[in-house]
C-alpha cells in the first residue's frame, strides 16, 4: 500500500516549503500568492515524495485543502 501525503507524513514540512515556494503558490510579501482553484501544483510536487498522489489530493479535498493555498491554510498546522 503506497502511503499519503498528510500532515503525519516526514516528508509534509518540505511538500508545505515547496507548494508555498516559487515551484507552487509562491507566497510573497502581503498578501499575494498563485492560486488556480486547484491542485496543480500539489500534483506536480507530490510525486517527489512516492505518495499516492490521488488518494492524497482526496485526503485535502476531505480536510478542507480543496485547492492548493486551501492545503497550506486548512491542513498546515504553522
Amino acid at each position: 500500500m503506497t502511503a499519503i501525503m498528510t500532515p503525519d507524513h516526514l516528508g509534509w514540512p518540505e511538500f508545505c516549503d515547496l507548494l508555498a515556494g516559487p515551484s507552487g503558490c509562491n507566497f510573497r510579501e502581503g498578501p499575494v500568492w498563485d492560486c488556480h482553484g486547484d491542485h496543480r501544483f500539489s500534483r506536480k510536487l507530490l510525486p517527489t515524495f512516492g505518495v499516492d498522489v490521488e488518494a492524497s489530493v482526496e485526503f485535502f479535498v476531505e480536510h478542507g485543502g480543496h485547492c492548493d493555498c486551501e492545503v497550506l491554510f486548512n491542513l498546515n498546522p504553522e
